[in-house]
């Protein structure tokens, strides 16, 4: 386990979890603003790749398992990209189609900034959310993110969004 908040538990995501990977990442809602769903094999890949982050950055996309019935029900995570030339820490998140609107995808995004920033010691956090995604937007939104530009990324134009240490919200 990496992270732990009142109803959840993100931990590193494994092949075992491949089932419902393919699931949530094959299906188009799911994927909609990300650049395509994924088949069974890219999913693979896919979790190969965050694997290799973990290795490399310490961080990726971790696995979001709901604390009383032990079922996946999303990813979220802080991901090391480069964007405009420089090194940043991306908060990303993902909700299964099943588990919309119960509160999980802030609650983990929430969690992951508090570890980027408490944790691996990040001064800044940034989002990388495509116009058109207004729940997303929202989300960052409502955890204090600010939108400071464009970027062309993987062919589609997103905002991004940041916060830094000190403007992020604590508990309590």
């Amino acid at each position: 386990m990496v992270i732990e908040t009142s109803r959840l538990w993100l931990r590193e995501v494994s092949l075992l979890d491949l089932d419902f990977m393919a699931a949530m990442l094959g299906d188009p809602e799911v994927m909609r603003f990300w650049p395509k769903p994924l088949t069974r094999q890219e999913t693979e890949e896919e979790i190969r790749n965050i694997q290799r982050k973990y290795a490399k950055d310490g961080c990726s996309f971790w696995l979001i398992v709901e604390k009383h019935s032990s079922q996946p029900v999303g990813q979220a995570g802080i991901l090391m990209q480069t964007l405009n030339g420089n090194e940043e820490a991306e908060l990303a998140y993902k909700i299964h189609r099943p588990f919309w609107r119960r509160g999980y995808a802030i609650e983990a995004a929430r969690a992951c900034l508090t570890c980027a920033f408490d944790v691996r010691g990040r001064n800044r956090v940034v989002a990388r959310i495509r116009p058109e995604n207004t729940p997303s937007m929202n989300l960052a939104l409502k955890l204090g993110l600010r939108a400071e530009g464009r970027i062309v990324f993987a062919g589609f134009e997103h905002i991004i969004l940041s916060i830094d240490q000190v403007s992020f919200p604590k508990p309590g």
